[in-house]
């Protein structure tokens, strides 16, 4: 605590620093006030401005739990990711989500990085938007392909493997990079919403940086691992045949969702 001249109408000190005063016993007119030191500059209430003590914490926990429910909307809306994790889910049991949302968290970093450094400012180009349609459908539609194609064959090594364990964890951790760089709208959410509220919190710094990535990543994480648990609690009640027909399902999504994908990103250049 600072001892600072006489008090403002706020009762703190002349420098804008604040908080909890409490007067001396002594005369008013000679009245001293101790006051908590709080950086920022001097405001009416003789409090620090945005990024001091209080206000940093306030604004630090805004960006959090602002990012979280934002994120939280979207990671609940059906997409690659949602569609990938239920299937995983009966493979890798209750940590596939988890695992799918490393490797989504992994592109979403790095994707950011860029993103901030001014590279990725192309993302935002109709054109631009339009190729990552098409590329990134093409590639659902591969993905979905196969899986639905290899449904019969995976119930049965399901089978045969479910009592030795999951497969190795690398697997949904690549199928979450994957199924994350095949969504056009990921991109475009990154370069619109992403952008403007990344920006925003830099603001507050590195840390109003963190608590946006912060909120973002583990919003995603409790969403896909309370998806993943679910799924698990039902796997010991699902049989190879039900396991097929989630998986069967799970491809035809992905194939449906790669066709919208590439009809939106080709409706650019047939217009």
């Amino acid at each position: 605590k600072f001892r600072l001249g006489k008090p403002g109408r706020s009762g703190c000190g002349t420098y804008g620093i604040s908080g909890g005063a409490e007067a001396l016993p002594r005369p008013a007119s000679q009245r001293a006030v101790l006051c908590t030191f709080r950086l920022g500059k001097p405001s009416r209430s003789g409090c620090g401005s945005f990024g001091a003590a209080g206000g940093a914490m306030n604004t630090l926990l805004f960006l959090f739990w602002s990012s979280f429910l934002i994120a939280l909307t979207g990671a609940m809306m059906p997409g690659p990711v949602l569609t990938a994790t239920i299937g995983e889910a009966t493979r890798y049991g209750a940590r596939a989500g988890p695992l799918m949302i490393l490797g989504h968290g992994i592109v979403e970093a790095l994707l950011l990085g860029l993103i901030l450094a001014g590279t990725m400012v192309w993302l935002a180009e109709p054109r631009a938007q339009a190729v990552l349609g098409i590329v990134g459908g093409v590639a659902l539609m591969a993905m979905g392909g196969a899986t639905a194609a290899g449904a019969r064959g995976s119930a049965r090594v399901w089978a045969e493997t479910s009592a030795s364990g999951p497969p190795p964890a690398h697997g949904a951790v690549l199928m979450g990079i994957v199924t994350t760089c095949s969504n056009p709208y990921w991109y475009l959410w990154w370069a619109t919403v992403g952008l403007a509220y990344a920006s925003r919190s830099l603001q507050a710094g590195l840390l109003g940086l963190s608590a946006f990535f912060g909120g973002h990543i583990l919003a995603d994480l409790g969403w896909y691992s309370l998806v993943s648990a679910g799924v698990a609690g039902g796997r010991r009640w699902l049989s190879p045949r039900g396991y097929f027909v989630v998986l069967a399902c799970c491809g035809a999504v992905l194939v449906g969702l790669g066709v919208w994908f590439a009809w939106s990103g080709a409706r650019h250049f047939l217009v």
